[in-house]
C-alpha cells in the first residue's frame, strides 16, 4: 500500500477563503510554500470538514479529507493544484506524485473523480473510494461557486 500520512495541522498556513481556480502560486498568497492549500467547510450541526492538497514531495503528498478530531483520509495520491467549476463540468489540475507531472482532467464531476480514481489505482495506490473523491470535488466546486456569487462573479 503506497499511502502516507497527511501533514500535521500545525504545519498549515491560514485557512484558504478564496477561489482556488488561480495558478498554484496564487492559491495561498500568505504562504511561503504555495504548493500546499487547505479549506475548512462548515457542515450541518456545527461540524466541519477540512480538504487539504499538498504537492510537496514527501509522505503528505496528495489530496486529503479530515473531520474535526478525525484522522486524515487520503482521497487521491494526486495533489489538486487547480479547480475551476463550470456549467455542468469541472476542470481539475492535478500533480502526479511519482514525477511532479501536471495533468488536466475535464468533464462532469463524476467523470473527473472516476478518472482520478482509476489513475491512482493504475499507479498502484490504495485510496478511499471514488465516491468520497466525487463528494470532495463537488463540495469544493459548490464553495467556489458560492464565493464567486458573493463577489458578484458571473457563473
Amino acid at each position: 500500500m503506497k499511502e502516507g500520512h497527511a501533514p500535521a495541522t500545525g504545519q498549515q498556513p491560514g485557512t484558504l477563503l478564496q477561489v482556488i481556480d488561480s495558478p498554484c502560486s496564487d492559491i495561498n498568497p500568505s504562504s511561503d510554500d504555495a504548493s500546499i492549500w487547505f479549506i475548512d467547510l462548515a457542515l450541518p450541526r456545527g461540524r466541519y470538514v477540512r480538504y487539504l492538497s499538498d504537492a510537496r514531495p514527501g509522505p503528505g503528498f496528495g489530496f486529503w479529507r479530515s473531520y474535526r478530531g478525525g484522522e486524515p483520509i487520503l482521497l487521491s495520491p494526486f495533489a489538486i493544484i487547480g479547480l475551476e467549476p463550470g456549467r455542468g463540468e469541472v476542470t481539475v489540475r492535478a500533480v502526479l506524485p511519482r514525477n511532479g507531472e501536471d495533468r488536466l482532467y475535464m468533464g462532469s464531476v463524476d467523470d473527473v473523480a472516476s478518472a482520478l480514481h482509476r489513475a491512482a489505482k493504475r499507479d498502484g495506490f490504495v485510496v478511499s473510494d471514488r465516491q468520497a473523491l466525487f463528494w470532495a470535488i463537488n463540495d469544493l466546486c459548490r464553495e467556489i461557486q458560492r464565493l464567486q456569487a458573493a463577489r458578484g462573479v458571473a457563473q
